[in-house]
């Protein structure tokens, strides 16, 4: 969960899930998975939200533009906004809470694997696990 360091200035940096509530959210489009946010801890209780959506996009670019220009929160995948983080435009919200992981498929033309796609497949699942 991401928003910028406006949006964090003018709304206050949630410090516990149960502040979600209070902020503006900014979803995504498309798969049932985003629009529910489950939270887990290594000593608290999980916790599950159904955050009111403000606006929803259909493409991810848009979305984080729109958390940068301080509009809201929204939940992004972390390697797509990392360089943002780094350049302090975009925060994480509540680093010790993890969300639940996403499936990732690689899908191939067929299921005869040339030597590069199969040494591909092997990096992804080993840069993903």
């Amino acid at each position: 969960m991401y928003a910028s360091p406006e949006y964090i200035q003018k709304a206050g940096k949630p410090l516990m899930p149960d502040d979600l509530a209070k902020h503006s959210w900014l979803g995504f489009v498309g798969h049932e998975d985003f629009s529910t946010i489950e939270l887990m801890h290594h000593i608290e209780n999980s916790y599950c939200y159904q955050p009111p959506y403000r606006m929803r996009f259909n493409d991810l670019n848009s979305l984080v533009c729109h958390v940068q220009e301080g509009l809201g929160v929204a939940v992004l995948p972390d390697l797509e906004v990392q360089h943002l983080v780094k350049s302090e435009k975009l925060i994480k919200l509540l680093p010790e809470w993890q969300l639940n992981r996403l499936p990732l498929y690689a899908l191939t033309i067929d299921r005869k694997q040339s030597y590069k796609v199969q040494r591909v497949l092997k990096a992804l699942k080993e840069f993903f696990s």
